[in-house]
């Protein structure tokens, strides 16, 4: 439905605070009153902070959509719900909980039992989703802190795995590979994200042109918002 397209930056290392940047405005635009939200977290989530200008609104709402980390080094990603949420005076609602846990059994426990339902319940009445792509890289967020180990990286990338949305791990298609760590990911379903009105994905680089073309389809993603040269490269890989 749309896309914002950054110009390159000067230092390629820059990309994730460039489309960071277009993000913030892009949702300070978008935001409106009784609105509910509900984000992802990394670093060009973290960069969004930058320039999100929201206005004065009444009864916006927050909800973090994956649980969160206990190791932070420079900053916590994972924060990003409750510093967005204090930018604007709205209610935040985080997911109390890892972002991996060690067994189907733990996760429905945990949603059931510890309060997380409820979490899940309100997040059936969103406006908007707001996320960004990770890689199958060891740097990638969702390896780097070691939450997933690297055998269950190499194994997911072997059934063909192109990134992850809120740790949902998928292929180029669009697909969640059938790999255990899929059902042990604490985060919001892929389906209930389907049927958010607006899916925001905001990611760039050269190394996300495929996590983003599966991204795209997994979600169906109605605005991207990415960096020049990552644009252009989707395009010319799309078929």
């Amino acid at each position: 439905k749309d896309a914002v397209v950054v110009p390159e930056p000067v230092v390629p290392e820059n990309v994730a605070k460039s489309v960071g940047v277009a993000a913030g405005m892009h949702v300070s635009e978008i935001l409106n009153h009784d609105m509910t939200i509900g984000v992802g977290w990394g670093s060009t989530l973290y960069e969004s902070l930058q320039t999100f200008a929201p206005r004065e609104l009444e009864n916006v709402q927050v909800i973090s959509l994956l649980g969160g980390i206990v190791q932070a080094r420079k900053f916590n990603p994972a924060e990003f719900a409750w510093q967005f949420a204090r930018m604007m005076g709205a209610d935040c609602f985080l997911f109390q909980a890892p972002a991996v846990v060690d067994s189907p059994a733990t996760r429905e426990a945990l949603i059931e039992r510890c309060g997380l339902r409820d979490l899940f319940r309100r997040a059936e009445r969103l406006d908007v989703a707001l996320l960004s792509v990770g890689t199958m890289a060891a740097s990638s967020t969702a390896f780097r802190f070691n939450l997933i180990s690297d055998e269950e990286r190499m194994e997911m990338v072997r059934m063909g795995a192109v990134g992850d949305l809120l740790f949902n791990f998928y292929d180029r298609e669009g697909k969640l590979v059938d790999h255990p760590v899929n059902q042990r990911i604490m985060a919001l379903p892929i389906e209930q994200l389907r049927g958010v009105p607006n899916r925001i994905i905001a990611s760039g680089g050269n190394d996300k042109v495929e996590s983003l073309i599966g991204a795209i389809k997994l979600i169906d993603c109605n605005v991207l918002i990415t960096n020049e040269a990552t644009a252009r490269e989707m395009l010319l890989r799309k078929g």
